[in-house]
């Protein structure tokens, strides 16, 4: 199956405006998320965000605290996203391919749609699915994607475009890596290549 992706559109400078601001109301007044222990300090080495959360993918309820005891990449974007979306979850697609099998069965790639307008939770998956099948599609109801950003100190918002979408998302390019122990300990760029998404994989399932 193939996705046929939107073409480019000329964001303007207010539309890019409004995403550095939200960017800073994600960075300085983002609430930080509750750890999976609240009895035991953090890793010395994890990041000062993340937290459990449920959402809904196309089996049920799905919720973070399931994959304990792997390495867990998440990743927000959205199924209409023309770019960054389906170059990062191929690139991650492809450090899937090149594990070993005990390593792709320790590891789980989570997509958070943050388009919970349009993107159900069946159309999430199938988005997701696409690049890997194991891939987990997840979104919510606007209010908890809002609040799970807040967590991750992820940002996202509109951008009104003259085409028939009517509106792209601006978002975070990150791709969040969490331990076996469901802290996060890196973020990996957008423009990461396959071996670099492998190779931290590998690390994180060594180290954690």
């Amino acid at each position: 199956m193939t996705f046929q992706q939107p073409a480019h559109t000329r964001q303007s400078g207010k539309a890019y405006l409004i995403i550095f601001m939200l960017l800073g109301i994600f960075l300085t007044g983002g609430l930080l998320g509750q750890y999976f222990s609240n009895s035991k300090s953090p890793p010395s080495d994890a990041l000062s965000l993340g937290g459990n959360f449920t959402l809904s993918s196309a089996q049920g309820a799905v919720s973070l605290e399931q994959f304990q005891g792997k390495a867990v990449l998440i990743y927000f974007g959205y199924t209409a996203c023309p770019d960054i979306c389906p170059t990062t979850l191929a690139a991650i697609g492809a450090a899937m391919e090149s594990l070993a099998q005990n390593e792709r069965d320790a590891t789980q790639v989570l997509f958070i749609s943050v388009d919970p307008e349009r993107d159900t939770p069946e159309k999430s998956q199938e988005y997701a699915s696409y690049f890997y099948p194991s891939f987990i599609g997840l979104t919510g109801t606007l209010e908890e994607i809002a609040l799970i950003a807040r967590q991750y100190k992820a940002f996202y918002g509109k951008v009104e475009v003259d085409s028939e979408l009517g509106y792209t998302v601006g978002h975070t390019g990150s791709t969040y890596v969490l331990g076996r122990d469901g802290y996060v300990r890196k973020l990996v760029s957008h423009d990461a290549t396959p071996d670099e998404f492998a190779s931290t994989i590998k690390e994180i399932l060594k180290s954690t």
